[in-house]
C-alpha cells in the first residue's frame, strides 16, 4: 500500500530538501504531493470555516473523515471566500483550516492544511466573475460572504491535505499557540504548523 494512501503525510525537513526559498519549498511540494516540508518557516494562518463548507471543500462526513484515499475528490486548487478584512500579504503561506461549530455540528478542531498562493479583497461582483468556477460556492454564497462594504476576501489555495489526527481547541498544542475564540482569520506561529504535522508523523510511526 502506498504510504500516501491513508497513513499520513510523507515529510522532509527544509534542510534535507536543500531548499533556500519559499518558492523552492512550494515547488517541491507541488511536484511531489503529498510531500510536506517542515522547518520551512513559511508564514502560517489559521482560518475558521463553517462545518458545511468544510464538508463541501474537504470531504467532511458528519464530523468524521471517511477512510479513503487521501486527497480523493480534492481539486489541486480551490478558492475560499470570506467577509474578513484581514488579507495575508506574505505569500506563499501555510493554512490550517479550523472547522468551527454550528447548531447541528460540533467540531471546533483543525481538520486540514493547504498552501495559500494568493489573497485579495475585491468587490463581490468581481469575485464572482473571476473566481466563481473555482470551488464549491454558488453565487449566492459568495454574496452572503461579503462584508458590509460589499467586498469579499478571496483566498486561493492548493494541495489540501486532511489531517489524520485532527487538533481540537481543547488540545494542549492548540491552547499553547491560539488564544481566545477563533472567529476570524489570524496569523499563527509557523512552529505551530510544524508541530501539527509532527503529530501526523507520530501517528505513522506508531501504526
Amino acid at each position: 500500500m502506498p504510504r500516501g494512501a491513508d497513513l499520513g503525510p510523507a515529510t522532509i525537513t527544509c534542510d534535507d530538501l536543500g531548499a533556500n526559498t519559499a518558492a523552492e519549498v512550494v515547488s517541491a511540494e507541488r511536484k511531489r504531493w503529498p510531500l510536506v516540508v517542515t522547518g520551512a518557516g513559511l508564514p502560517a494562518y489559521l482560518i475558521p470555516i463553517q462545518p458545511k463548507w468544510a464538508s463541501r471543500l474537504f470531504g467532511l462526513d458528519d464530523g468524521l473523515f471517511p477512510v479513503r484515499r487521501r486527497g480523493l475528490g480534492l481539486s489541486r486548487e480551490l478558492v475560499y471566500f470570506s467577509g474578513s478584512r484581514f488579507v495575508p500579504r506574505e505569500l506563499p503561506a501555510r493554512v490550517l483550516w479550523y472547522a468551527s461549530s454550528d447548531k447541528t455540528t460540533q467540531l471546533s478542531q483543525i481538520i486540514a492544511w493547504s498552501v495559500m498562493v494568493d489573497a485579495m479583497r475585491v468587490p463581490v461582483d468581481e469575485a464572482i466573475e473571476r473566481f466563481a468556477k473555482l470551488g464549491v460556492f454558488r453565487k449566492s454564497d459568495i454574496k452572503d460572504s461579503a462584508g458590509k462594504d460589499g467586498n469579499v476576501s478571496v483566498i486561493r489555495f492548493q494541495d489540501t491535505e486532511r489531517l489524520q489526527r485532527t487538533i481540537s481547541r481543547h488540545d494542549e498544542i492548540f491552547k499553547q499557540h491560539v488564544k481566545g475564540q477563533v472567529q476570524s482569520m489570524r496569523s499563527v506561529d509557523t512552529l505551530f504548523f510544524d508541530e501539527v504535522i509532527a503529530l501526523q508523523t507520530d501517528k505513522v510511526q506508531a501504526a
